[in-house]
């Protein structure tokens, strides 16, 4: 005989029962029942609070991309700017190299980098490899700046060493104007002769446009070898020679149609670039006030723009 089981309820006041009759099959269809309810329920919880869990993660994730990106994106863009200040420093590389007379250095060198092209694993996320692509990227452009940076270095201790071989050499390297403004009014070579406009002749030098009494200056460091101080006696009329240490560097130049040579200055005198040495004038063969800068190089007469490597200073402003 089958056993039952019996439920009894009792109402608020107890004055009525109710009796229920279970089987046993009955109770273990009840307990599967209320087994799988609430199974489905934690999974379904489960299922729930790990999708919320994951769109949080996400959206960190999210945001902390959208930082390392514009961080990312902002060191780009300062090492570009710092790309363009080694352009210049390049330039001023190349500028010192022609005042101390050394070579240029080879373009190649500068164009260092570390080589190759940067790749990303193929096993990372592909979330992330847009930054994997930047990083890589940078790190590529500073290790080329490391070593452009070590190239330069090395490069300077050249110009250094240069600039102490050459120091003399400077020194008397005719680099500066002799007056301060005025307009260049002849060139060096062939020229139409100013006094007769069918004729040609060759001038020896430039002629530069400036006012009586306009100071005019050594262009470099030297002794005074000539002083004409008769205003008539040469076709330069009063005039200034100066020898740059020609013996060794070769230079000479000559400051013509002066008005006044500076008190106290004489053949043997040195002078230093810069030096006060006269005042322009018109006297000897001249149609109109006006300096005549003539060079001489191991004694040669040469065009002072020419061979002056500051040339653009002679040039109309």
């Amino acid at each position: 005989m089958s056993k039952n089981f019996r439920m009894v309820l009792f109402s608020n006041d107890s004055a009525t029962t109710k009796e229920l009759t279970f089987s046993k099959f009955q109770i273990f269809i009840l307990s599967f029942f209320v087994f799988a309810v609430s199974t489905t329920l934690i999974v379904f919880s489960v299922h729930f609070l790990s999708d919320l869990l994951y769109s949080y993660r996400l959206d960190l994730l999210r945001q902390q991309r959208e930082t390392i990106t514009n961080e990312l994106k902002e060191a780009n863009a300062q090492i570009e700017e710092l790309n363009k200040r080694v352009e210049e420093i390049f330039k001023s590389d190349d500028e010192l190299r022609t005042m101390v007379n050394i070579d240029q250095m080879d373009p190649e060198l500068r164009e260092v980098g570390v080589g190759g092209s940067a790749s990303i694993p193929s096993s990372r996320n592909e979330f992330f490899f847009t930054e994997q692509e930047m990083k890589a990227s940078i790190d590529e452009k500073l290790q080329r700046l490391r070593n452009q940076i070590i190239v330069e270095e090395k490069s300077y201790g050249e110009i250094y060493n240069g600039l102490e071989e050459n120091r003399e050499m400077v020194k008397y390297y005719p680099s500066i104007r002799p007056v301060i403004g005025g307009r260049m009014t002849d060139g060096f070579g062939r020229r139409r002769d100013p006094f007769n406009s069918q004729g040609w002749d060759w001038h020896e030098g430039v002629d530069i446009s400036i006012p009586v009494g306009t100071p005019i200056y050594s262009t470099a460091d030297g002794v005074v070898s000539k002083i004409e101080t008769n205003a008539n006696a040469d076709r330069l009329g009063r005039y200034i020679k100066i020898d740059h240490n020609s013996a060794v560097y070769g230079y000479e130049t000559i400051y013509g149609h002066l008005s006044k040579i500076a008190p106290g200055l004489r053949v043997g005198s040195t002078v230093k670039r810069g030096d006060m040495i006269a005042e322009s004038g018109r006297t000897g063969r001249v149609t109109a006030p006006h300096i005549h800068y003539g060079m001489e190089y191991f004694g040669k007469k040469i065009d002072p723009v020419a061979k002056n490597w500051s040339a653009g200073t002679f040039r109309d402003k």
